[in-house]
C-alpha cells in the first residue's frame, strides 16, 4: 500500500488550496471564476443579445475555462462546480484517506468548492440579468403592470401610420 496523504496525493483526484492562501481568498477565488463562467454562459446562450454563430458556444466556454484556470487555477484547483469535489472527495475517504480529507483547514471543503461556486453561480446570473438581459421574464428589469399595460394597448406609430396592435393586429 503506498501512502496516502491530505492534500499531497489526494490533490490529484480532489480540490485543495495552496497553503499561502487564507480561507477567505479561497472562497472569494472560486466566487468569482464561477461567476466569469456563468457570465459567459448566460452571454453564449441568450438569443437577444447577439449570440455567437452556430459551433462557437463549446469553443467559447472551453476558451473561458482556460482562461480561468490559467488565472485561477494554481490557488484552488478552479472546482467552479460542488461536484467537482465533493464526488472525488467522498471517494478519497472511502479509499482510505480517513478524516483528513473533511478536516483539512477547518472544513475547507464545505465554503470553497461547494458554498463559494453556488454564490458565485448567483451573483454572475444576477449581474447579467441586472445590465445586460433584456427579456420580460427578467427578475431585476421586469415591467411593472402598469408599463406592461400601456405597451399593449399604445397603439404602434411608425412614419405617420397607425399600426395595429393588440386585438386589432391580423
Amino acid at each position: 500500500m503506498g501512502v496516502r496523504t491530505v492534500p499531497g496525493s489526494a490533490s490529484l483526484f480532489t480540490t485543495f488550496a495552496m497553503d499561502h492562501l487564507t480561507n477567505a481568498q479561497c472562497f472569494y477565488s472560486e466566487v468569482l471564476g464561477t461567476a466569469i463562467l456563468l457570465l459567459v454562459v448566460c452571454a453564449v446562450n441568450d438569443k437577444r443579445n447577439g449570440p455567437p454563430p452556430n459551433g462557437m458556444i463549446p469553443l467559447v466556454i472551453f476558451i473561458t475555462i482556460l482562461g480561468e484556470g490559467a488565472c485561477l487555477g494554481m490557488q484552488t484547483g478552479y472546482a467552479l462546480n460542488p461536484a467537482r469535489d465533493l464526488g472525488p472527495r467522498l471517494m478519497c475517504w472511502m479509499a482510505g484517506y480517513g478524516r483528513q480529507v473533511w478536516n483539512y483547514r477547518s472544513q475547507y471543503w464545505l465554503y470553497t468548492p461547494v458554498i463559494g461556486p453556488i454564490v458565485g453561480a448567483i451573483i454572475g446570473v444576477a449581474i447579467y440579468d441586472a445590465f445586460v438581459f433584456t427579456g420580460s421574464e427578467s427578475i431585476f428589469n421586469k415591467p411593472d403592470a402598469t408599463a406592461r399595460l400601456r405597451h399593449v394597448q399604445s397603439p404602434a406609430k411608425s412614419n405617420g401610420k397607425i399600426i395595429p396592435s393588440g386585438e386589432d393586429a391580423v
